[in-house]
């Protein structure tokens, strides 16, 4: 997660990760040993609930890598068209390398270089 959050937003990022796996590592073994206990000690029941787990978490990647994919491609490819042209006359382009904060930024350092060589 270092890898891909900036160094701002690693702490909030990781706060946000623990919080979501605290809840099935709060709520997993208290429902593992109730599903143990009204199968008599038999495992069945544990082994049903971790299966439908796992199998809804895969469905819930699949579901976000369809999102990821193709919603988030359709929403740039309409701010794309709909922005027209940028910084240095570039058409506004959105890709895994770059985000509308990454020109936005590249934007506000062209405006300070140019104030800086005005005021030269």
């Amino acid at each position: 997660m270092v890898d891909v959050s900036p160094p701002q937003e690693v702490g909030h990022r990781t706060g946000i990760l623990f919080f979501c796996i605290s809840i099935g590592v709060l709520t997993g073994s208290p429902i593992a040993g109730a599903l143990v206990d009204a199968n008599n000690g038999e495992y069945t029941y544990l082994k049903l609930f971790a299966g439908v787990t796992m199998l809804s978490g895969a469905a819930l990647v699949g579901v976000l890598c369809y999102y990821m994919r193709f919603a988030v491609d359709q929403v740039k490819a309409g701010l794309e068209s709909a922005e027209g042209p940028t910084v240095n006359g570039n058409v506004g382009h959105f890709d895994d390398h770059s985000s509308r904060r990454d020109l936005e930024a590249d934007q506000t350092l062209d405006d300070a270089e140019n104030t800086k060589m005005r005021q030269l």
